[in-house]
């Protein structure tokens, strides 16, 4: 049955592929923050994205804002999954002053455009999905760390917040500043509005290396040339709410939730990214600073890999 569905979903894509621009494309990512010996605060995530333009919705689209004629668009669906817990994570009561468990899935649909002659582009997401227990946090992280040798269930899921509805709406913005034959500099910015999150941050990227032209074309755009680069960027972020401290809008009956949060904090990262003809890797370190009153820095790893038909 299984082998039925994926045919069902991915043959139409497989014979539209060669008529398609840009390429479809499926990519999947896992972030985790046990390859820098932690286990708590953001402590782990999968997003699984397929894009072809066949998925275009119409009448969402018309809430998405366009460059020009003459940009470049592409269309994917997404399915995102984090889980976060507090640092005493295997205390069986309320740390009060910790973060509470929480987690959410996520459905996104997201519209990137892209001008190559202005420069800019500008990506569109909008977001529905669960908050809390409905999301099945207990069960993935308990669930990974049965196949870890020496690492039993995490006790502290049953203060986990409450089941609450999400729908975000996201607009990322990046604009050329620099570009030479070995990188560039970009402006960029974004903008949430909704649950699980609002909040405005902006800053910039640096590409070293092997780069490619990404306002011609996406990431998984089909290619003989060997693209190889280094990038780090850092971004400076205004939060407004967080519904992974604060609980969502519509269940107020978590049993913990945190509401010192700080409304200042800085994200930065730092990675690789491999692109050769049909595939495209990227290997990222994450740094975030403190969330809340009390709090300390975080760190975590990502690794994105994906493939165009």
């Amino acid at each position: 049955m299984l082998i039925r569905l994926l045919i069902i979903f991915f043959l139409p894509s497989l014979l539209l592929a060669r008529e398609s621009t840009p390429n479809p494309y499926f990519a999947f990512k896992w972030a985790n923050d046990t390859y820098f010996q932690t286990d708590h605060y953001y402590s782990n995530g999968f997003e699984f994205q397929y894009s072809h333009e066949s998925l275009r919705i119409p009448f969402i689209d018309k809430i998405m804002p366009r460059c020009s004629d003459v940009a470049i668009e592409q269309t994917s669906f997404s399915l995102v999954h984090d889980l976060f817990t507090p640092q005493n994570k295997d205390t069986v009561g309320i740390v009060r002053d910790d973060r509470p468990f929480a987690s959410y899935l996520l459905l996104n649909y997201t519209r990137d455009v892209r001008n190559p002659i202005s420069r800019f582009g500008i990506r569109s997401t909008l977001t529905f999905g669960l908050l809390g227990k409905g999301s099945g946090g207990e069960l993935v992280q308990n669930g990974i760390h049965s196949f870890i040798p020496r690492s039993g269930d995490v006790v502290g899921w049953h203060n986990q917040l409450a089941t609450d509805l999400c729908l975000n709406y996201l607009i990322e913005i990046q604009k050329e500043l620099l570009r030479s034959s070995f990188g560039d500099v970009n402006i960029v910015g974004s903008g949430r509005l909704g649950v699980p999150y609002t909040n405005l941050d902006a800053g910039f990227r640096l590409r070293l290396g092997l780069t490619d032209d990404n306002y011609s074309h996406f990431d998984y755009q089909r290619s003989g040339d060997l693209i190889f680069y280094f990038f780090a960027e850092s971004r400076a972020a205004v939060v407004i709410y967080d519904a992974t401290f604060q609980g969502g809008l519509l269940n107020n009956s978590s049993p913990h939730t945190l509401s010192n949060l700080k409304n200042f904090i800085l994200r930065s990262q730092l990675g690789l990214t491999f692109k050769y003809e049909l595939v495209k890797l990227d290997l990222v370190a994450v740094h975030k600073t403190e969330e809340f009153s009390g709090g300390m820095q975080h760190k975590w790893f990502y690794f994105n890999f994906g493939f165009c038909f």
